[in-house]
């Protein structure tokens, strides 16, 4: 690979995406996404993606990942010619200049009318049984991400709240869509027009109602708002205390071993067929379940959807058969993709600050009238 034929896309917390610009046919429609300094071995991210996440959300909605070698003299070259472009903020991490691999994937732009990404965050209000009784009455009647909103920004005159997206309610999911889009300060939302192509999609309008009707005709947003909440059994109120005396116990928590996530999948499904109640006294194997189903959760909480609408004659992908085609009113036909991407690995360390997190957030909510009610 030519490292001057990789140009910057985008930026995670985790990991930088460049978007191929030059003429070989094996690279055409594909992104190589970079990790930043202290990462891992990217080698494991094609089979978590593939084997958990997709055993979870369905293969369909998964983005195939392959690994590549990389020398430091690439990485080095690459990290030059991409600082410029970088968002000022991201520059303090600088990419790993002693990975071995990294991850080539499809590049889900490519060829495409217009591409939207969509963060939807939080699908469900918890009802655990460990949240702790000052909380209750909140957690149940607003969301987590409108309190989260409140909390950053001290205002709740914020319209998007995700249970409008997830409701599968088309007129709340076109209010929720028109929210994200008009409320630039969420930043959950992008828009990638392709500006080559003359086409009804650079409306605005046009394009969230055809957004909301493939959302409202795929099963993703209820498959992903049931697993968030069936992996989150007991709410960060009780997976912290149990982290803990894990942690007490010197317990080790293996977070790169693939045949520890296949168990954990295949417990969980497993549990539920059972009629084990979490009152229920849980064993030290139980506990650690629950701390890596409440990972899973995170990931799934944290992820992005793409929807790629293109040309009814374009055969172009890289990603195979996955185009689906959609109709609506005025009887103008539609292919599209729809994909989830970000979805790697939550270090499980991090619990100890999702808690602090929300027990602030509980804090301030409480502190601060917040009138907001989150419908279901």
């Amino acid at each position: 690979m030519d490292p001057n034929h990789w140009s910057f896309l985008a930026e995670g917390n985790q990991n930088i995406v460049l978007k191929y610009i030059g003429q070989d046919s094996s690279y055409l429609g594909h992104v190589l996404r970079v990790q930043k300094d202290k990462s891992t071995d990217a080698r494991f991210h094609p089979s978590f993606t593939k084997e958990i996440i997709g055993n979870l959300l369905g293969h369909e909605y998964v983005v195939p990942l392959t690994c590549v070698p990389v020398s430091f003299n690439f990485l080095k070259i690459l990290e030059t010619n991409i600082t410029q472009d970088r968002p000022d903020h991201r520059r303090a991490r600088t990419i790993d200049l002693h990975q071995l691999f990294v991850c080539l994937a499809p590049d889900l732009t490519f060829r495409s009318l217009v591409t939207v990404e969509i963060k939807p965050k939080w699908g469900f209000k918890p009802d655990s049984l460990f949240i702790q009784d000052k909380h209750q009455s909140l957690k149940a009647s607003q969301c987590r991400f409108c309190m989260h909103t409140f909390y950053k920004h001290d205002r709740h005159d914020m319209d998007y709240c995700p249970l409008d997206l997830y409701s599968m309610d088309l007129p709340r999911m076109r209010r929720a869509l028109n929210a994200l889009e008009r409320e630039s300060l969420h930043d959950k939302m992008r828009i990638m027009q392709n500006h080559t192509n003359n086409n009804a999609l650079a409306n605005t309008s046009t394009l969230l109602n055809l957004v909301a009707h493939i959302l409202y005709q795929e099963s993703l947003l209820p498959r992903l708002k049931k697993l968030q909440k069936e992996l989150d059994q007991l709410n960060i109120e009780g997976i912290f205390p149990i982290y803990n005396k894990l942690v007490q116990q010197q317990t080790s928590f293996p977070l790169y071993d693939m045949d520890r996530w296949r168990k954990v999948i295949h417990c969980f499904h497993e549990r539920k067929k059972s009629t084990l109640s979490l009152s229920d006294e849980m064993d030290s194997n139980l506990e650690l379940q629950y701390i890596y189903e409440h990972v899973l959760s995170a990931i799934l909480k944290d992820c992005s959807i793409f929807i790629t609408i293109m040309k009814d004659d374009d055969r172009s992908s890289s990603i195979g058969n996955n185009k689906k085609t959609i109709q609506l009113e005025d009887g103008i036909h539609y292919t599209y993709m729809i994909k989830v991407v970000d979805t790697d690995i939550k270090k499980i360390s991090k619990i100890p600050s999702w808690y602090d997190l929300d027990q602030r957030i509980m804090e301030h909510v409480l502190q601060h009238e917040n009138p907001k009610v989150c419908h279901d």
